[in-house]
């Protein structure tokens, strides 16, 4: 079965999030991840197998 992991970017409360918000496969093999300094969104199609990752440039 494929897992995600979320997590947030930044300062969250009082403590540092480590983000990057990992994909696994069913495999156990890491599939995808997210950068520790951006917001985004990352998507994971468990049909193809194939990861999406959408930034957001927030102002």
């Amino acid at each position: 079965m494929p897992v995600l992991m979320s997590n947030c970017v930044g300062f969250c409360d009082n403590f540092l999030s480590v983000s990057k918000s990992p994909i696994w496969t069913k495999d156990g093999n890491l599939f995808g991840q997210l950068d520790d300094k951006s917001e985004a969104l990352l998507i994971f199609d468990t049909e193809k197998e194939e990861v999406f990752a959408k930034s957001f440039d927030f102002i």
